[in-house]
């Protein structure tokens, strides 16, 4: 379990906090590594993001930092958890108003290198004892440059060079609300909701030379320049209820939750070649994407005698995506439909799950043992 607090003073959102985190490692593509080959699932609130990996690190940049209580690394995960997630899980926290009272803070901040960073929010909770409310509000703006060179000798006495430079602008808006109601000792109602709107750019250009090293004549010269620009919506709402039975840590939860995450995204390209001869080649895309998922789950964890705990639940899961790209080339002028990238497909998936496990301990050592019957 990693304090966030700390890591928070220094990030601009919760995609810097995990790049920061020991022994998590990002990519360039958004994936997040525990200790396997395997990327790790990722969990928001304890509910899984059912998403693509650029999706989920959009969702990971709209996250502001003050508003992450702890995360949780879980590098073997029981058979609670889906056989989906060989890689682990990461369980991302948010923070909830737990104080009595109202309270609220207020954010700003930047960063600047060869380009900047700007973000502001606001956090507002307020607990009477019975009710708690929480809402978080936060505004960001991001910019970063990547150049890769690259010199690499071929067939002898060539060698093929390329500059290439890349920026990626970027805006998002997010916001989080909490309600809670305990009605007594043993009672706890909790309905949340999460809003994120992205806005991801990237804006590529790369020069490249094929040419003799003795001589430093060129055989190709060409200029490759790429512009995507994706908007992505991310809606999540959840309704959980936790129930005490006893005094000695048992609970029984049940959590249902909902993600609708819309994408639209454009790209375009362009080749311009003046060795060996002159010659245009370009083309555009739009990309759309609609992600439905839904999520119902209860667990029941009672203590047992001789500090044995006994871990019991269900869980029913649905997803429902649809993908449609159309693509244009245009080569010397002439413009047509691209059969090589236009495709459309959609994706179900329905899980149905149940598991039993026990667990006990004997002094620092935890001994536990379960069974999952899973069918996808």
């Amino acid at each position: 379990i990693v304090d966030a607090e700390e890591l928070a003073a220094s990030s601009t959102s919760a995609y810097d906090i995990m790049e920061k985190v020991p022994g998590i490692l990002v990519d360039q593509d958004g994936n997040i590594y525990i200790t396997s080959t395997t990327p790790a699932t990722i969990y928001i609130n304890g509910r899984e993001q059912k998403m693509s990996n650029a999706d989920v690190a959009a969702m990971l940049k709209s996250l502001p930092p003050n508003s992450i209580d702890r995360i949780e690394i879980m590098r073997t995960p029981s058979s609670k958890y889906d056989a989906s997630s060989s890689g682990g899980i990461v369980n991302v926290i948010l923070k909830k108003g737990m104080r009595i009272g109202m309270t609220g803070s207020a954010n700003a901040g930047m960063n600047q290198g060869t380009y900047g960073n700007q973000f502001a929010g606001i956090m507002i909770s307020n607990n009477d004892g019975k009710w708690n409310t929480s809402l978080t509000l936060q505004a960001s703006r991001r910019e970063t440059g990547e150049r890769l060179k690259t010199d690499r000798q071929i067939a002898g006495d060539s060698v093929f060079s390329q500059n290439a430079y890349t920026r990626y602008p970027g805006n998002t808006y997010f916001g989080y609300y909490s309600i809670g109601y305990t009605p007594g000792k043993k009672w706890d109602l909790t309905y949340d909701g999460r809003l994120s709107l992205n806005n991801n750019q990237s804006q590529s250009n790369s020069p490249a030379v094929i040419e003799q090293i003795s001589t430093g004549a060129a055989s190709v010269n060409y200029n490759t320049a790429l512009n995507n620009n994706s908007n992505n919506v991310n809606v999540t709402q959840g309704l959980s209820t936790k129930y005490k039975p006893d005094t000695l840590g048992s609970e029984w939860t049940t959590d249902l939750s909902y993600n609708y995450v819309p994408t639209a995204s454009t790209q375009s390209y362009s080749t311009i070649y003046s060795l060996p001869l002159s010659a245009d080649l370009a083309g555009n895309g739009d990309i759309h994407t609609h992600l439905q998922f839904l999520s119902l789950r209860t667990d029941l964890i009672k203590k047992l005698p001789l500090k044995i705990s006994l871990e019991t639940g269900i869980k029913m899961t649905g997803v429902w995506f649809d993908n449609n790209t159309n693509y244009t080339i245009t080569y010397n002028g002439i413009t047509a439909n691209d059969p090589h990238r236009t495709n459309a497909y959609k994706y179900d998936e329905h899980i149905y799950a149940a598991y039993l496990q026990a667990s006990k301990s004997f002094g620092s050592i935890l001994v536990k043992a379960g069974t999952r019957l899973e069918n996808t």
